[in-house]
């Protein structure tokens, strides 16, 4: 990157790595919590047993019934179906404390199982490597070929030096490939990529399922190690929309990184208000700004467009520099190399 860039990614850029999208996660997450017994003991529902383990602890920790949860999950399978997402009906429903928990590990369970059946799914137990014939079909590659445009060995740190990240998924793709990509693209240890890694400003608005091994967390979660007997812990890292208007911390990444970017590129992300809102910033520069726009109408286009002029107004001029392709993340990535960097 030539120019300080900041990459905005929605649910559409993890899709091209196999996870899926809002409305596809409503039924897993839908038939991970349909707990329900004939006679009383036996399962007739489509529940996760290990939803079920951590709802189970979650109500023995707190000291009620088990049975206020699964009440509490009948409303929300009866009812998500009518919103755009899963967070979003949750959002919605936020004063249902135990309906909210409930929620949140089950998408904890769906994010980390997604992660596995992934193209970027390594079983490291089989001496396992991440390929860049994997990624082939995917925006990760040409993303990753401009990132390493013109970067020596000896220089490798300062890789992400004109890059930030703003992620809205719960999933770690992007941290996780980065991190093996390193290794392989400038043959460095494990220990070198982790601290490059390091110096990559990425933040998640709505939190992610858990740390990856290498960020030395206390409680590490490798990349789709779904079979998880702390479910109800590793929920608590994942938020709402109103949890998250409190986070000065991530306020504070979006001063810096936003006010202060030449360019901003949005690959996946459905422009919804509410995400909008919390990225937005007035500037005293010029921005140029693109992004995917795959599925929109031409009058939703027209809209996100005069959107976002408005919510990035340069102080100084009217008008933002615009524009949204009907493009997937990875035709977006090949059309804007030089956007994004020179080669």
């Amino acid at each position: 990157m030539h120019q300080k860039t900041v990459l905005v990614i929605g649910a559409g850029a993890s899709f091209e790595f196999g996870l899926p999208l809002g409305s596809q996660l409503i039924p897993q997450v839908s038939d991970a919590l349909d707990f329900r017994w004939e006679y009383g003991h036996r399962p007739i529902g489509k529940g996760d047993p290990f939803v079920l383990d951590a709802i189970s602890r979650l109500a023995k920790t707190k000291g009620i019934d088990r049975n206020e949860y699964t009440r509490a999950l009948g409303k929300l399978r009866s009812g998500v179906h009518g919103f755009l997402s899963i967070d979003n009906y949750l959002h919605s429903h936020s004063e249902d404390t135990l309906l909210v928990e409930a929620g949140k590990i089950a998408i904890v369970r769906s994010i980390l199982a997604a992660e596995a059946r992934s193209v970027l799914y390594i079983d490291y137990r089989k001496g396992g490597r991440l390929s860049f014939d994997k990624i082939r079909e995917t925006w990760l590659l040409p993303f990753i070929r401009l990132l390493n445009a013109n970067v020596k060995v000896r220089d490798v740190e300062n890789i992400f030096e004109k890059l930030a990240i703003i992620c809205f998924n719960y999933d770690r793709c992007i941290e996780h490939a980065l991190y093996e990509f390193l290794q392989t693209s400038f043959a460095i240890t494990p220990e070198k990529a982790a601290q490059c890694m390091e110096r990559l400003p990425i933040v998640h608005p709505y939190g992610v399922v858990g740390p990856l091994p290498w960020q030395n967390a206390a409680r590490p979660v490798p990349f789709g190690e779904f079979e998880r007997n702390d479910l109800e812990v590793l929920a608590e890292n994942i938020f709402l929309f109103t949890e998250q208007k409190k986070d000065v911390e991530f306020n504070t990444f979006i001063d810096l990184h936003v006010t202060n970017a030449q360019k901003l590129m949005f690959l996946g992300f459905g422009y919804y208000r509410q995400n909008m809102d919390l990225i937005a910033r007035e500037r005293d520069d010029f921005i140029e700004i693109v992004g995917t726009a795959k599925g929109l109408s031409d009058a939703d286009k027209k809209a996100v467009t005069y959107d976002i002029r408005n919510r990035f107004r340069v102080q100084k001029a009217s008008i933002v520099n615009a524009t949204l392709e009907d493009l997937t993340c990875l035709d977006m990535m090949n059309a804007y190399s030089r956007f994004l960097a020179p080669i």
